[in-house]
């Protein structure tokens, strides 16, 4: 039966984001200059008509949206000619990409790693990189998160808040146990108290 429940659950994830991802290639793509006309002819047009010489441009979007969808973000690299000109883009695979972050800012990316199957890494700077993010995970602002990846983070705080709030009120509302020193004078009492404070202080114990 839980096979059943569990083949009945991927199916409903992969129509729903087929769904999404149809929609998503209808789009028109347009650029806009700041009076509002529209530019007819652009290099980043040019370049979204063909994402690579595999895939068509309906199929790169339809991409970056799968992988927003399954993963939390997608990775489109520039491939630049010799003057440094963008002509095409590659699709990484987000499971094998490792965002690096600068030391003095975490929260700004340096550079980024494609760690490959054959045992090789790429590295290419955050200006060679287009990227998408579904959500923003709230515990790694470089990291992102599909729909269910952002279900599961919140019920995972939720769980956590309640284990941490039960510990807490267990050892500060309710005494487990009662400790008696009847010959004991002021230099015992002060060391089982160090000693019980190191062995029961503190929300874990």
């Amino acid at each position: 039966a839980s096979k059943g429940i569990e083949a009945a659950v991927n199916r409903a994830v992969f129509a729903a984001v087929r769904r999404r991802t149809r929609m998503i290639t209808r789009i028109r793509i347009a650029i806009v200059t700041a009076d509002g006309s529209e530019v007819a002819t652009h290099p980043a047009l040019d370049a979204l008509a063909r994402v690579n010489e595999s895939l068509t441009s309906r199929q790169g979007m339809a991409l970056i949206e799968q992988h927003k969808l399954t993963y939390g973000k997608a990775y489109w690299i520039k491939r630049r000619d010799r003057l440094g000109v963008p002509v095409e883009f590659e699709v990484w695979p987000p499971d094998e990409v490792e965002i690096v972050p600068e030391e003095r800012k975490p929260w700004v990316p340096a550079a980024f790693k494609r760690h490959k199957s054959i045992g090789t890494v790429e590295t290419v700077s955050p200006a060679d990189v287009v990227w998408f993010r579904h959500l923003i995970d709230p515990r790694s602002i470089l990291n992102g998160l599909s729909p269910i990846g952002a279900i599961r983070v919140q019920l995972d705080t939720g769980i956590e808040a309640q284990r941490y709030n039960q510990r807490y009120f267990d050892n500060s509302t309710h005494i487990g146990r009662v400790f008696t020193i009847e010959e004991g004078g002021t230099a015992e009492s002060a060391r089982m108290e160090q000693e019980l404070e190191r062995k029961f202080k503190g929300s874990d114990k």
